[in-house]
């Protein structure tokens, strides 16, 4: 949501009185190796700038003040806010990149501008750091935080 106070109080107006909204977003970068796994070789090899502090990311509500107060000054009462953690497991850091790359829009359109020995190389270098989650096995576990936000009318 690029307008997040904005469509706050747009949920807020169709809610009917006394309804409650609930939804989460990601912690911080330390604390959510899904997404961030790799992320600074992938911008050093792609030669791109680190993201300018407030850019419009996965993680970017994870400092929980942003989102309370913009639920509170949509009208929104009583905001209560849990931390969880999620686990993702894949059958081997190959399947970790393959994930990444099928979920995540600006991961693969990064992959896309790129040459074919720098796609290449940026793929492998997430699939090298995937081997860090790996257990004897070889499957890869990341264990990720979530931050839950519920909150009434």
């Amino acid at each position: 949501m690029p307008e997040l106070a904005r469509a706050l109080r747009g949920l807020r107006e169709r809610l009917v009185a006394g309804g409650h909204i609930a939804t989460s977003v990601w912690s911080t970068p330390d604390k959510v190796p899904m997404i961030t796994l790799a992320a600074d070789k992938v911008r050093t090899i792609a030669g791109l700038p680190a993201p300018p502090p407030g850019a419009f990311d996965p993680l970017r509500l994870a400092d929980t003040s942003i989102l309370q107060n913009a639920l509170e000054q949509a009208g929104f009462r009583d905001v209560a806010i849990e931390r969880v953690n999620v686990a993702f497991e894949f059958e081997s850091p190959m399947a970790f990149t393959q994930f990444r790359e099928d979920v995540a829009a600006p991961f693969r359109a990064l992959l896309e501008r790129q040459t074919p020995e720098v796609r290449k190389r940026t793929l492998d270098t997430v699939t090298d750091a995937a081997r860090a989650f790996a257990d004897a096995s070889g499957k890869v576990r990341t264990v990720n935080e979530a931050i839950l936000f519920a909150a009434h009318t």
